[in-house]
């Protein structure tokens, strides 16, 4: 058992990033779900949620739909963006650390030189993910997928059932 807390924080660290893709997984797969279930606890949420879905739909089928092997191709050039763009940030950690430490100011220095280091390494990284996911979002596959189309409509039966 260790005893450091470094130690513990590799663990927890570890633990963590292996604990994130079912969680990830689990959060795409009940979001639908639990915004209907949330849009069904009275009747104006229930039909506002409606008329969203609606709009959406209707958003969707006024562009042209993709055909399976076009949705495909999307699907893994996004898999390939993403891949890309976590080398690139993999690649920018390794470039932070060598310069870390190849780079050795006097000592007053150094604890600036880290601290600042450490914001533009958090800016950079983060921003790179937020822009990943927020244009992952606006693309191009999602609304035109024929896939996409039939589980919104479904979504909509459902909710009307509900509705009455």
């Amino acid at each position: 058992m260790p005893r450091d807390l470094g130690t513990w924080g590799f663990i927890l660290s570890i633990t963590a990033l292996l604990l994130m893709y079912p969680v990830g997984v689990l959060i795409n797969l009940t979001s639908p779900g639990i915004r209907n279930w949330w849009a069904a606890r009275s009747r104006k949420s229930l039909t506002k949620r409606i008329d969203i879905l609606q709009r959406q739909l209707q958003r969707a089928e006024a562009l042209t739909a993709l055909s399976e092997f076009e949705n495909e191709t999307l699907w893994r050039f996004e898999k390939l963006v993403a891949f890309v763009g976590g080398a690139f940030h993999l690649l920018y950690g390794i470039v932070f650390f060598l310069l870390e430490k190849l780079v050795k100011p006097t000592a007053t220095v150094e604890k600036w030189r880290t601290i600042l280091w450490g914001i533009f390494a958090v800016i950079a990284l983060n921003f790179g993910v937020v822009w990943w996911l927020v244009k992952r979002f606006e693309a191009y596959r999602v609304p035109r997928s024929t896939r996409a189309r039939a589980r919104l409509r479904a979504s909509i039966d459902k909710l009307k059932v509900r509705l009455g």
